[in-house]
């Protein structure tokens, strides 16, 4: 996709590493909220809600990650509004951000996961 939009190869490479490390905060997770099977209550939820401030924090401390930190921090916002952590809207949440969730979305509508 972000060949598609004539990204420069480095956007390219750092959209590649967004989505390989985009769920890494997910390691400070309980693998029993992670791996439930049906739907979370609202504590688990909030925990869930934590992945990518945690994620942000380990991409911080990482030279490879660092330059992909904040839009590890800002990949679940959504168009509406109502994502997390920032609830950041539209235009305001980063193009990679936006081309992730796209990705990410047809990933898992055309994949057992």
């Amino acid at each position: 996709m972000a060949e598609a939009l004539d990204m420069s190869p480095s956007q390219i490479s750092c959209i590649k590493l967004l989505a390989q490390y985009h769920d890494i905060g997910q390691v400070g997770i309980s693998d029993a909220v992670l791996f439930k099977k049906g739907k979370l209550n609202s504590q688990e939820r909030l925990q869930i809600e934590r992945h990518p401030e945690i994620g942000y924090r380990i991409a911080r401390l990482s030279p490879k990650l660092l330059p992909i930190a904040d839009w590890i921090l800002r990949h679940h916002e959504w168009w509406n509004g109502q994502g997390y952590p920032c609830g950041l809207a539209g235009e305001d949440i980063p193009l990679e951000c936006r081309i992730l969730a796209l990705v990410d979305a047809y990933n898992a509508m055309t994949s057992n996961r």
